[in-house]
């Protein structure tokens, strides 16, 4: 339960700064007026697309840290057990999201908007689970 409550406020902290809310926020602004879900779909694919880099990029600093080489069977991004995980986890969410979409299209918003929220939300957490690891990691080495 503290694991997961850390979790989220790490992930409050991170989401919540100024120069990660601004493009996202003047784009559904935008796309508020137009009234259109395709136009709010195209912000959260945006966004989605934006924390997307920040979770490679999260992967890709485990996989060059030495202290996870044995358990990734090998340094780097490209190879191991953080590819697998990587590409298991994309998988799953695209996946996940076009059934979501499907199955919520006749009750809410378009299969466009309920897609792209659903895949922002997802990398979003995805963001908060995988820092969550480089932090536990870091606060037990003294």
């Amino acid at each position: 339960m503290l694991k997961k409550l850390g979790i989220l406020a790490a992930a409050a902290v991170v989401f919540s700064s100024p120069a990660f809310a601004d493009a996202y926020t003047d784009c559904m602004k935008s796309a508020s007026v137009k009234g259109s879900d395709f136009e709010i779909a195209l912000c959260m694919k945006a966004e989605a697309d934006r924390v997307l880099k920040q979770v490679q990029a999260e992967y890709t600093q485990l996989a060059a840290d030495k202290d996870f080489e044995k358990w990734n069977n090998g340094n780097g991004m490209f190879k191991g057990n953080l590819r697998d995980m990587y590409a298991a986890w994309l998988n799953y969410r695209d996946k996940y999201c076009s059934l979501y979409a499907y199955a919520a299209e006749r009750y809410a918003g378009s299969e466009d908007y309920n897609r792209e929220k659903c895949r922002m939300d997802l990398t979003k957490e995805q963001l908060a689970y995988i820092t969550a690891i480089s932090k536990v990691h870091n606060s037990t080495i003294n």
